[in-house]
């Protein structure tokens, strides 16, 4: 029986479901952080123990550490999100009555006044060590936001303010840190100068691309960068400076002086580890797919960009694979992870991964021909009616090969409760068959009610882990 467009769109979304749940197994935090552990001796203490967590895999990176070290621990605190930025709330239940583990909870992606309170917790406990005593950190994606010390004399309202601007500018997270770094007590080794002569003990798991120590949770345990001096000049060349709370440019004008609230950390007291990353998680996606009989490429190195730009782009990259494929060959695979970015202009509501998605279902509609040959990356085209054309010849049929997947791997795809969507050659036409345009969606910053209209999102809530995003392209041989 020949399958119809409807069927291996139906059976293509529970591939990348299955892929996704794949990918989440290989980064699962309470197995990293126990294998890690179980591998490897820690420093000898005389004192205790004393273990923190801070991020979106803090509950799972402390069982593991629960399950290494039992009693050995003394105490320990963990801050994680609350339940308005999407926090599951399990954690507060889990380790709620264990008592010698604090909870807290603080606000993602802008910080809050919880996260006020959990930064100035956290430096309390690291200020009670001495010598003999050692701290476990536990660090993952979200720490950032989660817990802040705003350096005198900012306030909270400056630093979320700013923390608003920088990431609705699409800046990198890189210059989104190396400011967060200028003006957090907690951040670039505060935590570490703060237990100092404590030992310090930090094992992490990865959300940024090329997995820099000071970047992860903005680094609370390691010096600040060189680099962070120059973020001032690549911000005002964004145009973003002049946005700033007036404070807050004072403290970049600091921080390009070589001050700040960051300084040095005693490297001889301090350890870091990188125990998970998004290669870990891409792996486990190869290792699923190819046990399913997929071609699987991999690509070398992760994505960055203009989300919907991406989009385009990987959509090309799957019609190029598309034309290699004929009937009963092995369907493909390509795999990549990375973070993009979202400028944005739009009041809506969406995420960069959804972006992603419309972005690639456009240059496919292009490619089919149910849309104007004059689509640019946000631009309008004319719609041909409901449902797919069918033009397109030889690119037409290639780009109804192809599915494009982008998800967060930590289940929250922007203020939304998706982890990304997927889209095909489809997406536009049964979009404009809701009644809803994927031209506007991107205009507006949009996409999330538009790809809720034809059930492409991917709701999975959040999963307890952070290694960036996840970007899946795949090539299904020609129908007959």
């Amino acid at each position: 029986m020949v399958e119809s467009r409807a069927e291996r769109r139906v059976r293509t979304r529970a591939v990348v479901e299955e892929l996704f749940g794949a990918a989440l197994a290989a980064v699962e935090p309470a197995g990293l952080v126990f294998r890690w552990l179980d591998r490897n001796l820690l420093p000898p203490i005389s004192g205790s123990l004393v273990v923190v967590a801070l991020g979106k895999a803090a509950h799972g990176m402390v069982r593991g550490a629960r399950a290494a070290l039992g009693p050995q621990i003394a105490r320990g605190m963990v801050v994680v999100p609350g339940a308005a930025s999407g926090s599951g709330g399990g954690i507060g239940r889990a380790l709620g009555a264990h008592h010698r583990f604090q909870v807290l909870h603080g606000g993602h992606p802008v910080p809050d006044q919880g996260s006020v309170s959990a930064g100035a917790a956290l430096l309390e406990l690291a200020e009670g060590l001495g010598p003999e005593d050692l701290l476990l950190v536990l660090l993952s994606g979200g720490g950032s936001a989660l817990a802040a010390v705003p350096a005198p004399p900012l306030s909270l309202a400056d630093v979320a303010e700013a923390t608003r601007v920088l990431l609705d500018s699409g800046a990198p997270i890189t210059e989104v840190n190396a400011v967060r770094r200028g003006m957090d007590l907690l951040k670039g080794g505060g935590l570490a100068r703060a237990a100092h002569p404590a030992r310090v003990v930090t094992l992490a798991i990865s959300d940024v691309v090329g997995d820099p120590p000071a970047d992860i949770a903005s680094g609370p345990t390691v010096a600040r960068p060189t680099s962070d001096p120059a973020v001032a000049g690549l911000l005002e060349a964004r145009g973003v400076c002049e946005r700033l709370p007036p404070q807050v440019r004072e403290c970049l004008e600091g921080v390009a002086r070589g001050g700040g609230a960051a300084g040095r950390v005693d490297r001889t007291r301090t350890e870091w580890h990188l125990v998970g990353s998004n290669r870990l998680a891409l792996e486990g996606v190869r290792d699923r797919a190819e046990r399913h009989g997929r071609r699987v490429r991999l690509l070398p190195d992760p994505l960055a960009g203009e989300a919907r730009e991406v989009g385009r782009v990987l959509a090309g990259i799957g019609m190029e694979l598309s034309r290699d494929l004929g009937p009963g060959d092995r369907p493909l695979l390509l795999v990549a992870g990375g973070e993009t970015t979202v400028t944005v202009r739009g009041p809506g509501r969406g995420g960069r991964n959804q972006e992603v998605a419309l972005g690639a279902g456009l240059a496919l509609a292009r490619a089919v021909g149910a849309i104007a040959q004059g689509y640019g990356a946000g631009g309008e085209g004319r719609g041909h009616g409901e449902g797919e054309a069918d033009g397109g010849g030889e690119g037409g049929a290639a780009a109804r090969a192809v599915t494009v997947a982008a998800l967060g791997t930590d289940g929250v795809d922007g203020p939304t409760d998706a982890a990304g969507a997927v889209a095909d050659a489809s997406t536009v036409a049964r979009a404009r068959a809701a009644g809803g345009s994927v031209e506007a969606a991107l205009r507006d910053n949009d996409a999330y009610p538009l790809l809720a209209s034809v059930g492409d999102l991917i709701l999975t809530g959040p999963t307890g882990t952070n290694v960036m995003d996840l970007f899946l392209v795949l090539v299904d041989p020609p129908l007959p």
